[in-house]
């Protein structure tokens, strides 16, 4: 019995244990960076843009060799016979002087005496064949560089298109884990509110007991308290919905505490013609063309090379010596030159179908170029009009504070309406929304910046900026 208590209590300590890890695990909050990681790390987009990266790389590392030398080993089973019929004329029959037979010495009777030979021979050449075959291009006319070449550059091209995507998922993620924010936030401020006018009832009621309030006036204040109802359900309805696109965002199955708020930067943020340039030099967009167009010279070097002559150098040596038959070497070695006169393909047509991908290199380059600085300047335009909006925001808050402090004062006195105190309240509220709402509309503002400029951690670092104003409890 004994043994079973402490078993048992063995038991519910390590269950409790498991516990208390769970629950502090879910009490770690999410600050942005570890979702950007956490998402970088789940996102199936980015992983298929990884293994074309990879794919790419691995194809450029094959052809590196490819100037060096081919050997390969050669083994092959044949069958079949060489038969071969010779028959000669003597040249010297009848035609060396008798006077110079006797010069000839043993020779004199041979070439007296035979007019003619001939040869019959068959012989059987099957067996095996064993060899060692090389070959190397020792020059090409620039063919094979020029595919290296643009080999690479398919590299450099892949990854661009990887870092773009890193940056939209940056983007993206900025939106959903601050939508989120803003949900919360806003839920927040219509549950406060409803509190308020749950108070504001409350006392209207005794007014109303007492005599000091007309039922009318009563009635203002229930309907605004039944209003902010209906605007806190449709607040956490809005809330839920932000939740769920972030985790299915995330891949989660429940979302954790959110650790990095709402935000304002309100120092300088620099000026347009530093975020253009910015742009041209970092933007992976522009590295993706200027990949594509350097890869489009390399076609048109290899399609100039294709008119040039082929130098080789090859050799061979046979293995099994036993089977061959008398033209075949025991090993041959030998440099050669391989011109082309005339090509299935048109060479001529080739080169100006590559010199055409030149072109249009030049011309996507010269249009991502305008679309890149536009796109620049309409994000920059939104981050210094959020900011300028959240500017605004502030002096409204503080008159709409000050509104119902007087409102709520002069009710007291009988001096004000229920109508205008639930106005003043409803304006209080409405601009302490659009104080979130414009400090929402900045991040994402500012995440598009960042990811149209190609800055990879444009978001994190301006979490650490001075000028980072949080937004951690409305006001």
């Amino acid at each position: 019995m004994t043994h079973r208590i402490c078993t048992l209590g063995w038991v519910l300590g390590l269950l409790l244990s498991t516990a208390s890890v769970g629950s502090f695990a879910q009490r770690q909050a999410l600050r942005f960076d570890d979702a950007r990681t956490h998402l970088q790390a789940v996102s199936h987009q980015l992983r298929a843009s990884q293994s074309q990266v990879a794919h790419d790389q691995a194809t450029a590392q094959a052809a590196k060799s490819l100037h060096g030398p081919k050997v390969q080993w050669k083994t092959q089973q044949i069958w079949g016979t060489k038969t071969i019929d010779m028959g000669l004329d003597n040249p010297f029959y009848g035609k060396i002087p008798p006077a110079a037979l006797p010069a000839l010495g043993p020779l004199e009777g041979i070439l007296a005496t035979t007019p003619s030979f001939n040869v019959h021979l068959k012989e059987d050449i099957g067996g095996p064949r064993s060899a060692l075959e090389f070959e190397w291009a020792l020059f090409t006319g620039g063919r094979v560089q020029a595919k290296i070449d643009a080999l690479h550059q398919e590299v450099l091209y892949s990854q661009a298109q990887m870092q773009g995507t890193k940056l939209r998922l940056d983007a993206r993620l900025a939106a959903r884990y601050w939508g989120v924010q803003l949900t919360r936030a806003v839920e927040n401020l219509h549950r406060q509110d409803l509190k308020d006018r749950e108070r504001a009832l409350h006392r209207a009621k005794r007014q109303e007991k007492v005599g000091q309030l007309a039922k009318i006036e009563r009635l203002q204040v229930e309907v605004a308290r039944d209003q902010a109802k209906r605007e806190l359900l449709d607040a956490s309805n809005q809330r839920e919905i932000a939740e769920v696109e972030f985790m299915r965002l995330m891949q989660m199955d429940s979302l954790p505490k959110l650790r990095s708020p709402l935000f304002i930067l309100t120092g300088d943020l620099g000026t347009l013609s530093q975020w253009q340039e910015k742009a041209l030099l970092q933007s992976p967009m522009m590295h993706g063309v200027d990949a594509k167009a350097r890869q489009a010279q390399e076609g048109v070097k290899a399609a100039k090379g294709a008119f040039l002559p082929t130098v080789f150098a090859y050799g061979q040596k046979n293995l099994i010596k036993e089977h061959l038959t008398i033209p075949e070497p025991d090993w041959i070695a030998g440099i050669g030159i391989n011109i082309t006169l005339w090509d299935h393909v048109d060479r001529t047509s080739s080169l100006r179908a590559a010199e055409a991908l030149v072109t249009k290199a030049s011309e996507t380059k010269a249009q991502v170029r305008q679309q890149l600085l536009t796109a620049t300047e309409v994000a920059f335009l939104r981050v210094t009009q959020a900011q300028d909006a959240y500017r605004l925001t502030t002096s409204t808050l503080r008159l709409a504070k000050e509104n119902l402090r007087l409102r709520e004062k002069a009710f007291a006195e009988g001096l004000s309406t229920a109508i205008e105190v639930n106005e003043a309240r409803t304006k209080l509220l409405g601009a302490r929304v659009a104080q979130c709402a414009a400090s929402y509309q900045f991040i994402v503002s500012w995440a598009l910046l960042q990811a149209t400029v190609g800055e990879p951690y444009g978001m994190t670092d301006a979490l650490s900026r001075p000028d980072f104003t949080s937004l951690r409890n409305p006001s």
